[in-house]
Parts: structure tokens; sequence; C-alpha cells
């Protein structure tokens, strides 16, 4: 858990949650789209809770994730989770919502309304959901740019940057590394690859991991790690039950 139970303000939040990061190991990161849900996932103690952009699109407009929610609407939401939910939230803000200008505003509004992480991804705008086919991602420089806009607009330095790349289904695996590479080495503090089938094993995901800050030095197994977080999970709700 973070290091102390509850803090006092989004700024306290931000440090405590970049903290978290740092001990790069691994973090159940729940979804949630709404103020309600939110607070569900703080109820159940885990440590943070990301505010998804096609859970969003779903729950908001019942609609699937093409690009339809608007920057206002997502600092609206983000906002209300913020007012109740102590958590440190994750914002998924697709591609910034246009070009690296749009991506400085979206930061200030999102930061404004509690963020304490934003995601971005380098998708063609309008976008459509990670996993879905038929995907365009933009030239490299520009979503380099589109980085730099949004370490530029930050108000907090605590504010995490997290880079996504697409290019895994568009453009090979290689390409996806490549771009991931990119994206730390302009700035962002964290990076991932989404989407695409098969071309990403354990080896190159332990090649890959170090120089993006997704996994720590000793570069434990993913998938192991991942599996222990959720069995630990999983005796906890239960115990609650009883």
């Amino acid at each position: 858990m973070l290091s102390s139970p509850r803090v006092s303000s989004q700024a306290e939040i931000r440090q405590e949650f970049r903290m978290r990061v740092e001990r790069r190991d691994a973090l159940l990161l729940p979804g949630g789209a709404n103020a309600l849900t939110a607070r569900i996932i703080e109820d159940l103690g885990f440590e943070a809770v990301y505010l998804t952009g096609a859970g969003l699109a779903n729950t908001h407009l019942g609609m699937p994730d093409l690009g339809l929610v608007s920057v206002t609407e997502l600092a609206e939401t983000a906002a209300r989770i913020s007012d109740v939910c102590r958590l440190p939230l994750v914002v998924d803000i697709d591609t910034g919502f246009g070009s690296a200008l749009n991506v400085y505003r979206t930061v200030r509004l999102l930061e404004r309304a509690g963020a304490a992480a934003l995601q971005i991804e380098d998708q063609i705008f309008p976008k459509k959901c990670g996993h879905f086919a038929d995907k365009s991602v933009v030239p490299l420089p520009e979503m380099v740019n589109k980085i730099k806009a949004a370490l530029d607009a930050r108000g907090d330095a605590n504010t995490l940057v997290v880079a996504r790349t697409d290019a895994r289904a568009v453009e090979g695996i290689e390409q996806a590394i490549e771009r991931a590479h990119a994206m730390t080495e302009a700035g962002a503090d964290v990076g991932g690859i989404a989407g695409g089938d098969g071309g990403f094993n354990r080896v190159r995901f332990r090649a890959f991991s170090p120089a993006t800050r997704l996994q720590g030095a000793r570069n434990p197994d993913p998938v192991r790690q991942q599996s222990e977080a959720n069995r630990t999970r999983r005796s906890r709700l239960g115990r609650r039950s009883r």
C-alpha cells in the first residue's frame, strides 16, 4: 500500500504515487469510469484507480471507444472521481485530443481535475480502442512533440506522463519497441506497448523493459509477478466475504 493511508492534498497524492511507481513492481490498476466505481475500488483496498477511455465511452455514451468523448467530458468525470476518492487517479487521455497544442491544454485541464498520471497514445485523432483492428499511428516525431508538450504543461513535476504505443498491431513489434524507447527518451515517465497478437515473448519483454521503466533492474517475470498479485487480491477479497 501507499505509505500513508489518507493524504491531504493532490500534490501529496501525486508524490506518493510517483514513489509507488518507482518501486517498479506489479501494480493492479482497476478501471473505473465514474465516481461510484472509483469509491468501490478504494473500498476494496486497491492502490490506484484508472479512468479508462473505453470505459467512459461505454458507460457515459453507451458507445464504443472511437474517440467520441470530449476533453471536457473527460475532465468533468476526473473531477467527480477526485472529489470522492483519495486514490491516485490515472487518466487515459487517448491521443491528447489533437496536436501538441491540444495535448498541452488537455494536461492542464486533467491536472486541475485531480489526475496523478496521464496516459497518452500514438494513434491518429480520432482514435480507436487499442483492441480494435485497422488502427493508425502518427509519425514518431509528432508523438515525441506531444510528449514534450505534456511535460511542459505539467504544473506538478510529480504528475506522471505514461506513453503508450499502438504500433505493434500496425508496424510490428520491433517498430513498437523502437517507438517506446523514443518516447521514454523524450521524457515520458513510463512507456508501454499495446495491441497486436504474438511476437512479444518474455525474452523480448526483458530486453525492452529496463529502458522503458516497465520493470525493475532485476527484470522479474511479469507473468509470474502478476499471477502472484492476483492470488493476493483474491485471498484478500475472500477474507472480506467471510
